[in-house]
């Protein structure tokens, strides 16, 4: 749902969807005016439900092909696609054009697929952007797709390489060998894509207890919060605010994921899901694993106005940030929003409406608590955790569902800050015809005391200063083990050599075996004749 209430959506009754205004924005000097003609999406469906039986290939051919129907445009008029995925198919490792063809284009107009994880849907469209302001095309298809219905599941790395050696084997036998000999019951078992950060090794939603539990954030609020998202998606549908965004699928606009009938109270009952017992995100609270496609039409405002086309929005400046994956990773629309905030040299004041739409209750709570406290928002609505977006998909109803919305409130600021795995972040501003986008500032607060990185000397807060002592390791004297004489300090006295016939050359070291740091290590000396034992 998008980030506007209901309220403000009967705000300005007597205005229709699609009243836009038709002043022109200045347009980036040397560059092309790019503009959002529109856009469409397919119904998201929990993981295994409804697109149980497609591959992502198919999800994306359906959003590409909806939107031409539903806009109009010629197939010939296209000059590029772009399609954003992270879950890759290994038949359609490049399912941007791959889902092109399918879906009726030329064989002529050239595709890629773009990935960086939750963002990837925006990286394209912002390529597409580019393409568009430098000149190389005129009208772009930019998108995404996503589907954890069909995620690929490989074999263990052990038994992917015995694999591949059966295929230089010659003969069944040897090839059999290969395959059984030495085979354990662990190399069997298959591997699913991890949904896990690969350098941290968590979750996002590890890194959003703990951004619950560093900003305050309650578990009764996120409830609060996931329960009002539930509550105003299942009234979205049924007021028909999605008509004009969704196209059906096999006759139906629902989308099974939204749960009207929840209540904080239900979603009290549940479980943590992730910091386990004392974590506040539980499966009802956070976005559950979804399948779908989106796609929108770019042009420059030549060609728009050239094909007939009226701009829904003009699509200005974005940018892309990386953060700590480790303690800031979900705090990375902040250090984005500030960029573009600079840039476009307004504040948090130009704001009139802000849309945060995240997988996680806790995180859309938590975020906008980060300094400065002067946020000015207006009285808007998520249904963050309700619209449960696939991993790419939604990244562009940032730039189409909520243009109506905005054109009923007039005068509107807006920007879409979103996040990604990996301490990665994009933001953007979309500039309507009367109108910009924008976010909220960066996060100056750190989980621990305020003054932590400008602490006083201990003296100056009354504190005794005590002097580091700097501890030496002492390494160990080696220990020589000799058949039935004692080491002594790690050498043979005098006497004890003599007598085995080594010499009367007294404290050196025997032809042993030096022990230290539980590491066995031989050394040879002129005595190289005596017995010796470990």
């Amino acid at each position: 749902m998008s980030a506007l209430s209901l309220a403000a959506r009967r705000a300005a009754p007597l205005l229709g969807r699609r009243a836009f205004s038709t002043a022109k924005p200045a347009p980036a000097p040397g560059l092309k005016n790019v503009v959002l003609v529109d856009g469409c999406r397919t119904p998201f469906q929990p993981a295994c439900t409804a697109y149980n039986d497609l591959m992502a290939y198919d999800l994306a051919r359906l959003a590409l092909r909806g939107l031409m129907t539903k806009t109009g445009v010629s197939p010939d008029s296209v000059d590029y696609v772009f399609m954003g995925t992270v879950l890759q198919e290994v038949r359609t490792s490049n399912i941007a054009r791959d889902a092109a063809l399918g879906a009726g284009l030329p064989k002529s107009i050239p595709a890629h697929t773009v990935t960086q994880a939750c963002i990837s849907a925006n990286q394209a469209i912002c390529a597409g952007i580019q393409h568009i302001q430098t000149g190389q095309s005129d009208v772009v298809i930019a998108g995404g797709v996503e589907t954890f219905s069909d995620v690929p599941i490989r074999f263990s790395r052990a038994l992917r390489k015995r694999f591949l050696a059966m295929n230089k084997a010659k003969g069944t036998q040897k090839k059999l060998g290969i395959l059984f000999g030495g085979l354990k019951m662990g190399d069997i078992a298959p591997e699913a894509p991890a949904i896990a950060n690969f350098s941290t090794g968590e979750v996002m939603g590890h890194n959003t207890d703990r951004l619950c539990d560093r900003f305050g954030v309650s578990r009764q609020a996120q409830d609060e919060f996931a329960a009002r998202s539930h509550q105003n998606g299942a009234k979205a549908h049924a007021d028909g605010i999605y008509d004009d965004e969704i196209f059906a699928y096999n006759g139906s606009t629902a989308e099974e994921g939204i749960r009207g009938d929840s209540t904080p109270e239900s979603m009290a009952k549940l479980k943590p899901a992730f910091v386990k017992p004392h974590g506040t995100v539980t499966a009802a609270n956070a976005s559950f694993l979804t399948d779908g496609a989106a796609a929108t039409l770019l042009m420059s405002e030549e060609k728009a106005l050239e094909l007939g086309f009226k701009p829904k929005a003009y699509l200005r400046d974005w940018t892309f940030v990386s953060c700590d994956p480790f303690e800031d990773l979900l705090l990375g629309p902040t250090y984005a929003t500030a960029r573009v905030l600079q840039k476009a040299g307004l504040s948090l004041k130009d704001l009139d409406v802000i849309e945060f739409h995240e997988a996680f209750a806790g995180q859309a709570r938590a975020t906008p608590r980060a300094p400065p406290p002067h946020r000015h928002t207006s009285p808007a609505s998520t249904a963050a955790a309700a619209a449960a977006p696939p991993l790419t998909p939604p990244r562009r109803r940032r730039t189409d569902p909520l243009e109506p919305d905005g054109a009923r409130l007039g005068q509107v600021l807006r920007r879409q800050p979103l996040a990604a795995e990996g301490g990665r972040r994009a933001d953007g501003e979309v500039q309507h015809p009367r109108r910009l986008a924008l976010d909220r500032p960066p996060v100056r607060r750190h989980r621990r005391a305020a003054d932590h990185h400008h602490r006083q000397p201990p003296s100056a807060r009354g504190r005794p200063v005590r002097p580091r002592r700097r501890l030496r390791r002492r390494r160990p004297r080696p220990r020589v083990h000799r058949r039935g004489v004692p080491a002594v300090s790690g050498r043979y006295t005098a006497g004890e050599r003599e007598r085995r016939g080594a010499g009367p050359r007294a404290g050196g070291l025997c032809c042993g075996e030096r022990v230290w740091r539980g590491v066995s290590e031989h050394h040879s000396r002129d005595d190289s004749s005596l017995p010796l034992t470990r």
